[in-house]
């Protein structure tokens, strides 16, 4: 199975979650087709190739949008935390899923600016 085909039935599988469940987890550094670029941080660093798949898999399947974090907090101890991401209804579908795909950014930007010895990211997004 080429990889494009194993993405596509990966995607289906996610989509069907959803709705039987009501949820699926979605590791946002995943390179998909179905992206944008956004920008990422206020100063402008660059447009970042942005996956639109978590604000789609919620948008069309109604579910709840959550971003995690782990923060390393002393030694071996970790505090998880975990934040709803509004994803608009509007009539504009296309829009609703780049305004909350944008506010993950803005979050994940948060982030990074609260403990940035604590990122890392292990690909080429800005290039």
């Amino acid at each position: 199975m080429t990889d494009a085909r194993a993405v596509g039935k990966a995607a289906i599988v996610m989509v069907a979650l959803v709705f039987v469940w009501g949820y699926a987890w979605i590791l946002s550094k995943m390179a998909l087709a179905y992206c944008a670029p956004l920008d990422f941080a206020t100063i402008r660093i660059a447009l970042a190739t942005t996956a639109l798949f978590p604000a789609l898999l919620c948008r069309t399947g109604d579910a709840t949008l959550i971003a995690a974090r782990v923060i390393r907090t002393k030694g071996v101890h970790f505090v998880i935390e975990v934040e709803r991401v509004a994803v608009p209804q509007t009539q504009d579908r296309d829009a609703d899923i780049i305004e909350a795909t944008a506010s993950i950014q803005a979050l994940f930007e948060k982030w990074i600016r609260e403990h940035p010895e604590q990122w890392m990211w292990s690909h080429r997004r800005w290039g």
